[in-house]
């Protein structure tokens, strides 16, 4: 093929021309220009002629943000591996502590709040029932340390007694204080 210099940037083209400047198939350039990366221009010459310098730094601008599109879908797929890890992350955790709560390292939340709650109804029944248990004992006493010694005693009999509770004696019972709870404090 005769090579041919070109006077000015702005020659106006064929669509085969231009197809072969910029390395595709003239079918590719008819894509292009339904695209709207190239146009036509009007011409006395018969079939669809191109400007020459326009198209082809439309089509390098296309070219460039195609490629920018692809590494972005690169840099997304790399997203999605770390989200995958995170997944992936999180998963291990939950089974991390799955098998410490099988061994018995963690316990459940809602089982912590159940032996809490039953433990503090416990105290509190035990120790608002110290009057209920000194006050016949003190019945017609009037020296103050006899009386404190005396209520001292039971106080520290509840709390010796609270002090050996075991929780894991409320497996497989209720959290829940029994309707007779007061019965406890009415046998001492």
């Amino acid at each position: 093929m005769p090579t041919i210099e070109l006077n000015d940037a702005n020659a106006i083209c064929s669509g085969n021309q231009l197809a072969e400047i910029i390395g595709c198939s003239p079918r590719q350039i008819d894509v292009l220009r339904v695209e709207g990366v190239v146009s036509c221009v009007r011409s006395k010459l018969r079939g669809r002629r191109y400007r020459l310098a326009e198209s082809v730094q439309r089509y390098v601008a296309h070219e460039k943000q195609r490629a920018a599109k692809q590494r972005a879908t690169r840099n997304g797929s790399s997203a999605y591996e770390d989200a995958r890890t995170r997944r992936m992350n999180a998963a291990a955790l939950i089974e991390e502590a799955k098998a410490r709560q099988i061994t018995g390292e963690l316990i459940e939340r809602a089982q912590v709040v159940a032996v809490m709650t039953h433990v503090m109804t416990h105290t509190k029944s035990r120790l608002l029932g110290v009057p209920t248990q000194v006050m016949h004992q003190l019945l017609g006493r009037t020296n103050p340390i006899e009386t404190r010694e005396i209520v001292r005693e039971r106080i520290v009999s509840a709390l010796r007694d609270l002090s050996n509770f075991d929780p894991r004696e409320l497996e497989g019972k209720s959290a829940q204080p029994k309707n007779g709870a007061d019965a406890e404090t009415r046998d001492m």
